[in-house]
């Protein structure tokens, strides 16, 4: 009876450092139980042992930087090499290990311990020595309103100054709600976690916290513009100065876009400065790859099954473990038996890109491409089709005269410029696959 009791009431352990200070050392803890178990992608499985007890749960290993081996970017990347180890990808190192990799010396040529922090060529050095491979994605949007403040400081902002105020705004570029959550969205299903460099409030030295879930709001096609990121309303992180699964919610009260625990109090401003993507080193499309094809796919698509604009098409774009989706694809039956035959026993890349297409609030198809391959060298390699929509897409698109494809992608040439990928591509991969 006892020990049914330890079982239903143990929530995890921690170990505390025999520090005055700095003393949360490694800690695995159940996540909160309001979190759904499926919003947290970035868990793995663990097994502990306590009074001949055996209990098994899935969580993310989280610890305190100790300000001395480690500051809180090489605590971050330490979480997320306990999810990748699980999966085979890397060595489970130490922080002293994980600050070593990162360089010889500090980043301003000073000793590397004690350490004051790692910089962002430094955290993807880490990461590379560990056995990934990174994405990085910088902030794009300008602080308009950190820029007003510096012009509003200097009464008579004359030329030889404005370099210095330039220089200083752009260095602040932050990235917004959307790139987050249609980065969170695209890599979520490898299960790595995803390293955020934030400014936690004005003023503040930048943090590192590690991504390993999200939670989705409920809603219908109404509610989307064009993405199905757009639902993301949360994302779950490890803040080694808050502890593991703290929330940061999309807000469009805050300046930045999103409301931090360190802001959520107060009338602070948190901001995301970067996003380091670890992934296999075979996952070689980028989400800003796939995102051009996919620009191309909603200029196409629609002229081909919906020229009339009658309906609305939306999209979900992601990358995958191909074995995992063809599990997800045996069990979906929205899908035919005859496609899931044929499907499951293709020989496919180990990591697939999937741009999915929907006609109002229904899935229509999935468009599938290689993820190993170079962008210059990116094919489309199946179609999977929705809720019986195979046969009557394909009468639809056959019938298209040639002449008229022909016209539609003189006119997307002509009329899109700037987009990278050639239209003439996509149209073949529609209409022949």
């Amino acid at each position: 009876m006892l020990s049914q009791q330890l079982i239903e009431s143990y929530l995890g352990f921690t170990v505390v450092r025999p520090i005055s200070h700095k003393i949360i050392g490694i800690t695995i803890l159940k996540p909160y139980a309001n979190i759904p178990s499926e919003s947290l992608w970035g868990k793995r499985s663990y097994n502990v042992h306590v009074l001949g007890l055996e209990f098994d749960f899935e969580s993310l290993a989280f610890q305190e930087q100790d300000g001395a081996l480690s500051a809180c970017a090489t605590a971050a990347i330490w979480s997320i090499l306990s999810k990748t180890n699980s999966l085979n990808y890397t060595l489970l190192k130490t922080p002293n290990q994980i600050t070593k990799d990162a360089a010889i010396v500090a980043n301003k040529g000073g000793r590397l311990f004690p350490n004051k922090g790692l910089v962002i060529e430094q955290i993807c050095t880490s990461i590379y020595k560990a056995g990934l491979d990174t994405e990085l994605v910088r902030g794009t949007v300008k602080d308009d309103i950190r820029y007003k403040a510096l012009i509003a400081r200097e009464e008579n902002l004359c030329d030889k100054n404005l370099p210095e105020y330039i220089q200083e705004y752009n260095s602040k570029d932050y990235v917004s709600a959307e790139q987050l959550q249609n980065i969170v969205n695209a890599y979520s299903k490898l299960g790595i976690p995803i390293l955020a460099v934030i400014q936690p409030e004005k003023d503040c030295d930048l943090h590192a916290v590690t991504i390993s879930g999200h939670k989705n709001k409920e809603v219908n096609f109404e509610d989307i513009s064009l993405f199905h990121h757009e639902a993301i309303t949360r994302v779950y992180a490890h803040d080694d100065q808050w502890g593991p699964f703290s929330k940061l919610n999309i807000s469009d009260k805050k300046d930045y876009g999103i409301d931090t625990i360190w802001t959520e109090d107060n009338n602070g401003h948190s901001k995301i400065l970067s996003i380091i993507i670890p992934v296999n080193r075979k996952v070689r499309i980028n989400h800003d790859d796939i995102r051009e094809v996919l620009i191309g796919i909603h200029i196409i698509l629609p002229e081909l099954i919906n020229p009339a604009g009658k309906y609305k098409n939306t999209y979900d774009y992601y990358v995958i473990n191909s074995n995992d989706y063809k599990s997800a694809l045996r069990i979906d039956p929205a899908v035919s038996e005859d496609q899931k035959i044929t499907f499951i026993h293709k020989s496919l890349p180990r990591y697939i890109w999937i741009i999915s297409a929907y006609l109002e609030d229904e899935k229509i198809v999935d468009l599938i491409f290689d993820a190993t391959d170079v962008n210059s060298n990116m094919y489309g390699i199946y179609k999977v089709y929705y809720n019986e929509h195979k046969k009557s897409i394909e009468e639809i698109i056959k019938n298209v005269p040639k002449d008229e494809v022909t016209k539609l992608i003189n006119w997307v040439k002509k009329e899109r410029p700037h987009l990278k990928f050639n239209p003439g591509y996509i149209s073949n991969f529609l209409m022949k696959l």
